[in-house]
């Protein structure tokens, strides 16, 4: 599909009997021309839309159908600065994700006058392109804050977060402030939830070893990442191992509770 639509100027009309082989050779070869021209299998368009939300006019001769195969490339008009959409001819904004996700566009992945590739799989734009880094790794990296459970009173903090190749993640305490992320504890379990989509395991991840904060002390633990973002966090067995079968009530109720300036763990999502 082009981006301006295929004309024939020398056409038939209304007329009837035999036609010159001449007007239809002329015919054919401007058909055979635009059909050759790389500009007529191209779906570029210029974003006409605001941050976050990209809008596309498909001018006509052109029909357009949201329907699954879809396949567009957008010159963008702005930065993202997170979560993003695409309206083609105002029939909808549809959700740009990820391959094979529903993870939403982190902060920066579309640059302002980037020339982006998306395709509709049928719900949303799946975003084509990839944030190189090294050997052209996909590499979506971001902060987010997260909120711990287990406390006498809301205990939030900031991490941050680099997913690679959409395979690995890598979390992190925004160590900025060189502060832990603690409260005072009131129950005996410490849990971790509101982690972004795009830092979803696909499976349950258990036993990451890792460094906690329990009763103001420095104590190996393990992280057990679920599928729905959250993370349970339990104690290490006898001698700091973590062989043993770990339990989440093992945090003292009572005393500061979370995590260390220094946390950090690293899991597979797939």
């Amino acid at each position: 599909m082009p981006s301006t639509g295929l004309t024939v100027s020398n056409v038939f009309g209304n007329e009837s009997g035999n036609q010159p082989a001449t007007q239809i050779d002329t015919n054919f070869a401007q058909l055979f021309a635009a059909y050759n021209a790389l500009t007529s299998v191209a779906n570029y368009f210029v974003d006409g839309g605001a941050v976050n939300a990209i809008a596309v006019t498909v001018p006509t001769p052109l029909v357009v159908a949201l329907v699954a195969g879809t396949a567009l490339q957008v010159k963008v008009a702005n930065s993202n600065t997170g979560a993003t959409t695409i309206n083609v001819n105002g029939l909808g904004a549809n959700n740009v994700v990820y391959p094979g996700t529903a993870a939403a566009l982190s902060s920066g992945q579309l640059v302002a006058g980037g020339i982006y590739s998306f395709m509709f799989d049928g719900t949303n734009w799946q975003y084509l392109g990839s944030q190189a880094s090294g050997g052209g790794t996909q590499l979506v990296t971001g902060s987010t804050t997260i909120t711990l459970s287990g406390m006498s009173s809301t205990t939030q903090g900031t991490l941050n977060y680099a997913v690679i190749g959409g395979a690995h993640v890598t979390l992190e305490v925004n160590s900025a402030t060189a502060a832990n992320i603690t409260g005072t504890s009131s129950t005996n379990q410490l849990q971790m939830s509101q982690l972004p989509a795009v830092c979803y395991s696909t499976s349950f991840q258990r036993g990451i070893p890792c460094i906690v904060v329990d009763n103001s002390l420095y104590k190996y633990a393990t992280a057990n990442i679920q599928t729905n973002g959250f993370i349970y966090f339990a104690l290490a067995g006898v001698n700091g191992s973590f062989l043993q079968d770990q339990v989440y009530n093992t945090f003292a109720i009572g005393g500061s509770k979370g995590l260390p300036y220094f946390w950090t763990i690293t899991y597979s999502i797939v």
